[in-house]
Order: C-alpha cells, then sequence, then structure tokens
C-alpha cells in the first residue's frame, strides 16, 4: 500500500460529507472529473473501494469508514500542526472559524467582527449558525475552530472559556395577573415568582435539543409538574415576542427580553431556587489550544458581554 497523502484525507473527507462528488469538488475547488479521478487512483492504491453507491449518495464502505475514522484524527492533528506554524509566523494570514446559535450572532457578529477584523485584516472569517448539538459535533469534527453556546456542556472532548454569566428568566406580558404574586428576593435581579404557581398557564418552547429547553426542563421537575406547551419554535426572539403578547410564558436568557426583544416588551421574572444562571463559553476541541487569533476573537466576545 502506498504512503497516504494529506490531500488524500482531505479529498475523501469532502466527498463522505457531502456524499457526492459535485458538492465536494465545489468545496475543494476542483472539477468534478478531477476529483473521480482521484478517488478512483485511491482506490487502486489501496487496492479496496472506499464509497458504494446507494441511490445517488455515495455512502462509505466498512473500509471507508476504519479509513476516514483514523484519517479524520490525522486531519485534525495537521491542522494544529499548521496552526502552530502560523503562530510562529506571527499569525498575521489564516482562518476563523466561529459558530454561534442565530439570535446569539444578532448581538455577537457587530460587537466583535468589526475590532476583530482591525486586529487581523488578513484572516479570513467563517461563520455557522447552528443548535448547541449541532456546535458540539462541528467542534468534535474539526469544523468550527470556536463555537458560542451555552451550559451546560455534556461532552468531554470540549474545553472552553467562560464569557458571561447570564440569569434564565421567564418572559410574560405585561398586564398577567399573576405578577401581582411576584416579590422582590434576595440575590434576584428582577421580581421572583414561584414557578409552581405557573401550573394553569401554557408555555412557548424551544425544540428539546436546544439548551434553554433543556434548562426549562430542569425547573419544570423542580416545580413539579408538566407544561402546557402552546408552541414549539426555534427563535428565542419569537418566543420573547410572543409571551409579551400573551400567548404564553417563554423561558430566555436575560439578555434577550431585556435588549433584543422588538415591539412591545415583556415583563421579566426571576425563577428558581437557587436562581437559574448560565454560563455563555466559547468551546473549541479538548487538547488543542486555541490559535493567537482565536483567542483574540474570544477576548474580544468577553469585553462585549
Amino acid at each position: 500500500m502506498d504512503d497516504i497523502e494529506i490531500k488524500d484525507l482531505r479529498y475523501m473527507s469532502a466527498i463522505a460529507r457531502h456524499e457526492g462528488i459535485s458538492k465536494a469538488a465545489d468545496e475543494l475547488y476542483i472539477s468534478q472529473p478531477a476529483l473521480s479521478g482521484y478517488l478512483k487512483n485511491l482506490e487502486t492504491r489501496l487496492g479496496v473501494p472506499l464509497f458504494q453507491r446507494i441511490g445517488k449518495r455515495m455512502v462509505l464502505t466498512y473500509f471507508g469508514e476504519c479509513f476516514l475514522k483514523e484519517g479524520n484524527e490525522i486531519l485534525l492533528r495537521h491542522k494544529h500542526f499548521t496552526e502552530e506554524l502560523d503562530r510562529i509566523r506571527c499569525e498575521e494570514r489564516g482562518r476563523l472559524s466561529i459558530g454561534f446559535p442565530i439570535l446569539r450572532g444578532i448581538s455577537l457578529l457587530p460587537a466583535t467582527l468589526p475590532v476583530f477584523s482591525k486586529r487581523f485584516p488578513n484572516v479570513e472569517i467563517r461563520c455557522y449558525e447552528e443548535d448547541a448539538s449541532a456546535l458540539d459535533r462541528l467542534i468534535q469534527q474539526g469544523e468550527l475552530d470556536i463555537g458560542f453556546f451555552n451550559c451546560p456542556i455534556d461532552n468531554d472532548n470540549i474545553d472552553y472559556q467562560v464569557i458571561s454569566n447570564e440569569e434564565i428568566v421567564l418572559s410574560t406580558a405585561p398586564d398577567d395577573p399573576i405578577i401581582s404574586q411576584a416579590f422582590n428576593k434576595k440575590g434576584c435581579k428582577y421580581p421572583w415568582l414561584d414557578l409552581r404557581l405557573c401550573r394553569d398557564h401554557k408555555f412557548i418552547l424551544n425544540y428539546p435539543e436546544q439548551r434553554t429547553t433543556q434548562i426549562a426542563g430542569h425547573l419544570f421537575k423542580q416545580a413539579g409538574f408538566t407544561p402546557t406547551v402552546s408552541l414549539r419554535i426555534r427563535s428565542l426572539m419569537t418566543t420573547v415576542s410572543l409571551s409579551a403578547k400573551g400567548y404564553g410564558m417563554a423561558f430566555s436568557s436575560e439578555k434577550y427580553p431585556r435588549e433584543l426583544c422588538l415591539g412591545d416588551k415583556p415583563y421579566i421574572l426571576s425563577i428558581g431556587e437557587p436562581v437559574t444562571m448560565m454560563n455563555l463559553v466559547a468551546g473549541y476541541r479538548k487538547g488543542i489550544k486555541p490559535s493567537l487569533y482565536a483567542q483574540t476573537f474570544i477576548d474580544i466576545a468577553r469585553q462585549f458581554y
């Protein structure tokens, strides 16, 4: 078997990720015939097929899965090696891939990108707007240098730095009668409400894979009831805006109803015993130190929050 090259691994990884030649060729900036020929030559060198065709999809064979599993680890180590070389060259050029939930990007990017680009004008920025579960996966696969999301992080393969500490709050309509049962409580930024009193209310929740819904689940369990869900929707801004109109109560970081809500403002309540705090973190693959420009971006984000 001939020696395996980094190029072999990179090309094969792209084909596997896109399950075909066309999009993989676009990503790699080569022609489809050239990539097809390269794959055929690689399989000839290895003496075994790496892909099988299932309909229009190209799916890894068992040998291909084993090959790519090890190959991806090599690619990650190679990426780390080249980043170290970039660091030695003062890191004035490079690429930074960052990921974040869609709504978080509304405030994060305008506050960070202009400042970062002045410091590193020759560093290309790639942005990924995904939910927290997808960001976890992209970091592990080496697609993301940094992912911004909320703790808890249930992944031992990700290290992180805390950016800010935010309270999880409950939003409701300003004329909701239940507000009269809230009161000022030591350690709470907002009037505190016993969530058990909301048993008969409807709630607007995000999807199960989103951090806010996972935290809400713990709060409902603590309060001892299963909520009536009036709507599930991905956008936190939409849930908070709907809560202001009386469509249901909504959970979010305090930042959203306070700073990002459009139109009518909801009434914000502290909840939980003790109140629920959530860390916004910058996560990256465990054991891989952020590059100079990645760390600079993290530091800029921390200053903003």
